[in-house]
């Protein structure tokens, strides 16, 4: 299945017509807090297709801001996870790799060493969805907790 990135404004139609499955990518600024009081580094919201990235609060493995070169990995480990949620619905978190819920520091670390992967069952998984256009049954997805 071919990939296709394209800009596309709020509201515009012919961005949601396509040969298979659409599906959406928001990259907001401002921290985001779920109700455990953790700064949400993203979610999805499988309904609307839509994976929302809130830059602001990209993991980090210290107190230190993360420089560009860092926020640049961890922000495209955070895409890859909320798109991976799309694509996976229920089967959306695990306990390794880049699909899992919660990020503590060595998860970041392991981000930033470029170290995560999609377990090999996520991977069939989402091949099988953009190969089928299938879509996910789950309304929504926890979001992307970090656990600085």
């Amino acid at each position: 299945m071919k990939i296709v990135w394209q800009e596309c404004p709020t509201g515009n139609e012919p961005c949601r017509i396509a040969p298979g499955p659409v599906f959406f990518l928001a990259i907001k600024a401002g921290p985001v807090q779920n109700k455990f009081l953790d700064v949400v580094s993203g979610e999805a919201k499988v309904a609307d297709h839509l994976a929302v990235i809130y830059y602001d609060a990209l993991p980090h493995g210290s107190h230190h801001k993360p420089t560009p070169h860092e926020a640049s990995t961890l922000l495209g480990c955070v895409i890859a996870n909320e798109l991976g949620h799309l694509l996976l619905g229920a089967h959306g978190h695990s306990i390794h790799g880049i699909m899992r819920d919660r990020w503590d520091i060595e998860q970041t670390r392991r981000a930033l060493m470029s170290q995560l992967e999609f377990m090999p069952e996520e991977g069939q998984l989402m091949r099988s969805a953009l190969l089928d256009g299938a879509q996910p049954s789950e309304a929504a997805q926890p979001a992307l907790v970090s656990s600085h």
